[in-house]
């Protein structure tokens, strides 16, 4: 054991908990020594009913500010959140302005445009100075740029699959902010609030100059000071921190009403929603394309495919720009994308589209229920969320919310959420990635009995070659943002056009043959699968196996042994040769061997 590492690891430590003490020190001395000097120094208040007029003030004014501000500071922080624009970006630096700003310049910023000699001055007659509502504006200009940043930077921490969930729904922004982003950053939102009303009810300079009567609180504390010491500023203070303390308290236990925005999102859909789904289909003879051409970061990609009614399975290895092909799809294009497609998909996903990310995604703080009900709000038609999920056995976990489901249980409440929009097009992103064998094995079929006979246009992203062969209609193999190959999938998935393909495929053995029989050729290269490898026992011309080809003579070089079979690895020159064999095949290691490979899956290439 690296005995220099304990001590370093003791020393940081040490030092995390010297720093943690000293900011506990600096932060509760001073309202431990105001308790003190309130018991033993402190003077009545010169006027207890001026007082009392400060903390209404205060209070009232900073309230009625902090609705205001959340009114108004979160939509825009949501909007500078969605928009990367010329203009956004100049509103963004505008708005963190008063945050670098003293407050006695806040408050001439405040006189000019709302003092008694300003247009809005004039308009109002110039009554908007030294009166309750000067408070307010000053309030809520101290507190505006808190909420706004607070929310904007609370909106980026929302789980990026479930923002395009909702996008491939169409659902509006309204809905969008107040059903699924507020509430996913609520507790990140509360905190902004939290600190916009302490800013507000602290806030003096702005109010000393655009509202130095009325009184507020920190007013009445410094006319106090001024005239008496600090004897009689004990109590005032006291006062400020404990109605402060108090209202921060129920800010941060405020819940935001999900429920009841879902309820009158649903509400409002279905009063002007249409009564039956309208199909725009052209006949199945008549394919349809996607072409996606752009650059996100470094990776640059066009992807253009054919897309048929039924299945279409995009199959290619991780970072192929598969996600960002369904992303496209569901509504949600990254900058620096187009997207083409045909008329007859354009028509369709104009409308609401079923997605299945790769997480899943469920919103979490919606039931089960809750999900479906919200998903097909926005569909084509309204279906029951009963029915469906019973179909999916699911009907005894409709109140539950998604924390509290098992994996499997997840996976099909996210299909029943992409079913429930009742969309001609589903496009589920490795929809079996998150599950073991066992529910692997049961959900692929729930694809193809469920999902596959319910849409027009079914589109399924995997790297999983079985997955793709059980699952697929049309076959597109894609790699580094293009199409390599693409056709129905079972030519395709037998006929490979390249190595690459035949690599994605499954094909775990490419080689050069430069000692090759009549079948081969001299030079070309064979790709093939480890599994289809067959050790050729006895003499040239002894051995008759069916549709199985001699590569030629190889020496052993490592062997594994499991209980399920022997993972044998042959010199071949340039690399080696994968053969996953019986386990019971007796080999040895340095020894030659004779190897043969299955005909239908030895893949040739020039």
């Amino acid at each position: 054991m690296d005995l220099s590492a304990v001590v370093f690891r003791s020393k940081r430590a040490r030092s995390i908990q010297v720093s943690s003490v000293v900011a506990t020190i600096f932060a509760v001395f001073p309202p431990l020594g105001l308790v003190v000097y309130l018991i033993f120094h402190h003077n009545a208040p010169s006027s207890g009913s001026a007082l009392f007029v400060s903390v209404e003030n205060s209070v009232l004014a900073s309230v009625i500010a902090l609705v205001m501000v959340g009114l108004g500071g979160i939509p825009l922080g949501f909007y500078l959140y969605r928009n990367n624009t010329p203009m956004s970006r100049g509103l963004a630096i505008l708005v963190r302005l008063p945050l670098g700003v003293p407050p006695l310049v806040a408050g001439v910023m405040l006189l000019v445009v709302f003092g008694p000699n300003s247009p809005i001055g004039h308009l109002f007659g110039g009554r908007l100075t030294n009166t309750f509502t000067a408070i307010v504006i000053a309030q809520a200009f101290a507190a505006l740029p808190y909420v706004i940043e607070g929310s904007r930077g609370a909106f980026g921490s929302v789980d990026s699959q479930a923002q395009v969930v909702a996008s491939s729904l169409k659902m509006g922004n309204l809905a969008q902010l107040t059903a699924i982003f507020i509430p996913l950053a609520w507790s990140p939102i509360r905190s902004a609030l939290l600190l916009g009303y302490l800013r507000a009810f602290g806030e003096f300079g702005a109010i000393l100059l655009v509202a130095y009567s009325p009184l507020s609180l920190p007013i009445y504390t410094y006319v106090s000071f001024e005239g008496t010491g600090l004897g009689s500023t004990a109590v005032p203070i006291a006062v400020t921190l404990v109605l402060s303390g108090l209202v921060a308290f129920a800010i941060s236990k405020l819940r935001w009403p999900s429920s009841t925005m879902v309820r009158l999102c649903v509400g409002s859909r279905r009063a002007n929603h249409r009564s039956s789904r309208q199909v725009l289909v052209e006949p199945d003879a008549e394919p349809t394309g996607v072409k996606i051409k752009g650059q996100v970061g470094t990776f640059v990609f066009d992807i253009n495919f054919e897309v048929r009614k039924g299945c279409t399975v995009l199959l290619g290895p991780s970072g192929s720009g598969k996600t960002i092909t369904l992303n496209a799809l569901a509504g949600h294009l990254e900058t620096g994308c187009d997207l083409y497609v045909g008329r007859s998909l354009e028509n369709l996903i104009q409308g609401s589209v079923g997605y299945v990310p790769q997480r899943f995604s469920l919103w979490p703080h919606l039931t089960l229920s809750q999900n479906l009900g919200l998903a097909s709000s926005f569909g084509s038609s309204f279906l029951d969320p009963t029915d469906l999920l019973g179909s999916l056995d699911l009907a005894q976990f409709a109140n539950r919310f998604p924390p509290s489901l098992s994996g499997g249980q997840y996976q099909r409440g996210a299909l029943a959420r992409a079913l429930a929009s009742n969309s001609t097009v589903v496009l589920l992103d490795e929809p079996l990635s998150a599950l073991d064998v066992q529910l692997r094995a049961s959900h692929l079929r729930m694809l193809d009995t469920t999902i596959k006979g319910s849409v027009e246009y079914l589109f399924v992203v995997t790297h999983d070659v079985t997955e793709a062969a059980y699952l697929a209609d049309w076959l597109v193999v894609v790699a580094s943002g293009t199409v390599l190959q693409e056709g129905p999938s079972g030519f395709v998935l037998n006929n490979p056009v390249s190595p690459q393909v035949a690599a994605i495929l499954g094909a775990d053995n490419a080689i050069f043959l430069k000692d090759a029989n009549q079948y081969v050729g001299t030079g070309h290269r064979a790709c093939f699968f480890s599994s289809d490898v067959a050790v050729i026992q006895g003499n040239a011309g002894d051995w008759h196996i069916d549709n199985v080809v001699e590569l030629g003579t190889f020496v052993l070089d490592s062997l594994k042994v499991s209980p399920w079979n022997t993972e044998a690895r042959f010199g071949c020159g340039e690399g080696q040769i994968t053969a996953r064999l019986d386990a019971n095949v007796a080999l040895d290691i340095n020894t030659a061997y004779r190897l043969g490979v299955r005909t239908q899956r030895l893949f040739v290439f020039e």
